[in-house]
């Protein structure tokens, strides 16, 4: 069983995971999270049975990676929301302002987090390959103030994860100088989440909107958000995902930040 390849243990995984990654609709997709939660405990208990420390690895792997993926499609559900409730609030001129403001502050501190990373070449040859040069889109959220931050920093984290599940099977299989190769770029890669995930958290709408209109319109957004829209049944879904936890004394899952306290 050693030799089975992570999306196998499951005749219909290979397209359900797909769609996960590609799909625009969260709510969909964060229910599909769920489901597939659920499965992988089965067959990573069934792995732990059968001694596979390949596949424990490959599924403890793929489960914290969705839960990035709940987190992710959460934060982006949310930054949306409160552009849209904000436009309901002040008007379109105070989101064109919003808008403004957010690119200019993204410009400003894209320059600032990157002059900090040291040795940033292979990194930069990283974010080339990782699509991340690219302007991203996300349907009709594409454009929408820090959305296309949030996007670029879900981009890396796929893109963090599939060399992760390379290298993982490189090393499973003996391929050892491979391994190691993929193990210098997931290092690479991984120096991409903390500048983008920096940018993405200082640029956030209640952020910018604070910033702009002063703490109360920033509360007064928030209260709006939670009370005329699904955000709260995004959030109990995302943190079903994120209540996933591996049998005690297997590898801890990390946890994503929460949307609730984004801004």
């Amino acid at each position: 069983m050693a030799s089975t390849q992570p999306f196998e243990a499951f005749k219909d995984e290979a397209p359900a995971f797909q769609f996960m990654l590609k799909s625009p609709w969260h709510a969909v997709v964060l229910g599909r999270i769920a489901a597939a939660m659920e499965k992988y405990k089965q067959a990573l208990d069934a792995a732990k049975n059968d001694g596979d420390a390949a596949m424990q690895k490959e599924i403890e792997v793929t489960t914290r990676f969705l839960k990035y993926e709940a987190s992710d499609r959460v934060n982006i559900k949310f930054e949306y929301l409160v552009v849209e409730s904000f436009e309901r609030l002040r008007g379109e001129s105070a989101v064109d302002g919003l808008l403004d403001y957010q690119r200019t502050f993204i410009k400003a501190q894209q320059i600032v987090e990157w002059a900090a990373v040291p040795y940033s070449q292979p990194l930069e040859q990283e974010f080339a390959l990782a699509g991340l040069l690219q302007a991203t889109s996300w349907g009709i959220e594409s454009g929408r103030a820090n959305i296309s931050q949030q996007t670029r920093l879900r981009s890396a984290r796929h893109h963090l994860f599939e060399l992760t599940r390379q290298m993982n099977r490189a090393y499973s299989q003996g391929e050892r100088q491979q391994g190691w190769r993929l193990r210098q770029r997931c290092h690479d890669a991984r120096k991409l989440i903390g500048p983008l995930a920096t940018m993405e958290c200082k640029s956030k709408a209640l952020t910018s909107i604070r910033a702009l209109h002063g703490e109360a319109e920033s509360e007064r957004v928030l209260r709006w958000v939670k009370a005329h829209t699904r955000l709260p049944e995004y959030e109990a879904m995302r943190n079903s995902i994120q209540a996933y936890r591996c049998e005690p004394g297997s590898i801890s899952q990390e946890r994503p930040g929460l949307t609730a306290k984004a801004g």
